[in-house]
């Protein structure tokens, strides 16, 4: 068994400047299925490999690791990694160095994924977005979004397209980098629309916190469209089709701002949870009214192809003064809109929004395997289409197992 996985490990990872053959990796991800014990065998294997100094093996190393970890048994790769956290250090590669750069920046994207799934015991790209809908901030939700956050910014640092010359291994790379990000941003994309949900009821200490996330969030969106744009550029040959992406509204960061630095917070506060708990007592559901002034008449209606609402930063001084109680009504309403009025990330313009709780993808098995023309290509050569509706089971993953494509070996 040992001797018949080193020998697959060698093939997958030879020197020739092409993708892992489906036959090896194949192999390998039957490993994962025997527990720690077969992922142990396949990393023993590995160590010498990650340790080449030729990047062609390097690389084709991590793509094997990577393959382990989003096609194997779930979670049995990362929680391996995580107990063996210097497992993947290439630190004998530079910058100078051929495919250095990208070596390096991949294998950092990879120890990040081991260390937030150390940390929460969930794998954000295969996972479903749904726990970050109901998540309270009680239960870890702002911790859990930073540790996504955390993947996501070490993703985006992966720009092997821009550094090196194209080949069939960066390219390989670029596919499944660009997978895992549509994956990530579409969780994280939720965990935002739950943050912003719940800011109001937040203490200033987690108030402050979520503050952070979302300047985050709204720079780390700039970066991931300007990704999608080079991946879309790419789109013939990783077969990958990407879905276009609005930016979050940029003044909303003001509103909030103003609200945390408001001296009257927690006074704020407690009246909002005081009459959300009324509210909840009379059998209402939704939100209470909040405490920024934002006219709703004048503001934009949102773009039909944006996950948020356009929001209008400026307060009305034509409208009469709101009672003493309540001086600012409409960022909760605001704010209750995002959820029920984004709309899929990938639709097109006359798409109709999501509902409330719903995907910004659509369909939750929009990532699933899709019927196309390519059966019989190699697994780095079949399309995926991750906004259309797929005709297979909603619990499959976004990129289906390679076994299920009746490949040969």
């Amino acid at each position: 068994m040992a001797s018949s996985f080193e020998k697959s490990v060698k093939g997958a990872t030879k020197i020739k400047a092409a993708p892992p053959k489906t036959k090896y990796i194949e192999h390998i991800l039957i490993a994962t299925h025997s527990g720690e014990a077969g992922v142990g065998e396949v990393f023993r294997a590995l160590q010498h490999r990650l340790r080449d100094s030729t990047w062609t093996v390097v690389f084709k190393s991590l793509i094997t690791v990577h393959l382990m970890i989003r096609e194997g048994s779930p979670d049995v790769t990362l929680a391996y990694l995580s107990k063996h956290r210097n497992m993947l250090a290439v630190s004998m590669f530079s910058d100078a160095q051929t495919q250095g750069r990208n070596i390096r920046h991949y294998a950092n994207y990879l120890s990040e994924r081991a260390r937030a799934y150390r940390d929460t015991k969930i794998d954000w790209v295969r996972g479903r977005e749904s726990r970050m809908d109901t998540l309270s901030v009680d239960k870890g939700l702002l911790r859990e979004t930073e540790a996504i956050q955390n993947q996501l910014t070490a993703l985006l640092k992966c720009d092997v397209m821009d550094n090196e010359p194209e080949n069939e291994i960066t390219i390989t790379v670029f596919r499944l980098l660009v997978l895992d990000l549509l994956a990530l941003f579409q969780v994280l994309n939720q965990a935002l629309i739950n943050i912003l949900g719940h800011f109001f009821e937040m203490s200033k200490v987690d108030a402050e916190r979520a503050m952070d996330i979302y300047r985050s969030f709204t720079k780390q969106t700039d970066v991931v469209v300007q990704y999608l744009g080079v991946a879309r550029q790419y789109e013939h040959h990783t077969r990958v089709e990407v879905p276009k992406l609005k930016h979050a509204p940029v003044n909303l960061g003001r509103q909030l701002e103003d609200y945390l630095n408001d001296a009257d917070f927690e006074i704020h506060r407690r009246q909002y949870l005081a009459e959300l708990e009324a509210k909840k007592g009379k059998g209402g559901s939704g939100a209470s009214k909040p405490f920024f002034t934002m006219k709703s008449e004048s503001a934009p209606k949102p773009a039909s192809n944006s996950p948020f609402p356009s929001a209008n930063g400026s307060s009305s001084t034509e409208s009469k003064p709101a009672p003493a109680k309540n001086p600012n009504t409409d960022l909760i309403d605001f704010f209750d809109s995002i959820e029920q009025n984004q709309t899929p990330l990938g639709a097109q313009p006359t798409a109709q929004p999501a509902q409330m709780g719903a995907s910004p993808w659509g369909p939750e098995n929009g990532f699933q395997q899709q019927p196309t023309g390519f059966q019989n290509a190699d697994w780095h050569e079949r399309p995926v289409r991750p906004h259309e509706p797929a005709d297979t089971s909603a619990t499959a993953h976004i990129y289906q197992p390679i076994r299920s494509f009746g490949l040969g070996s």
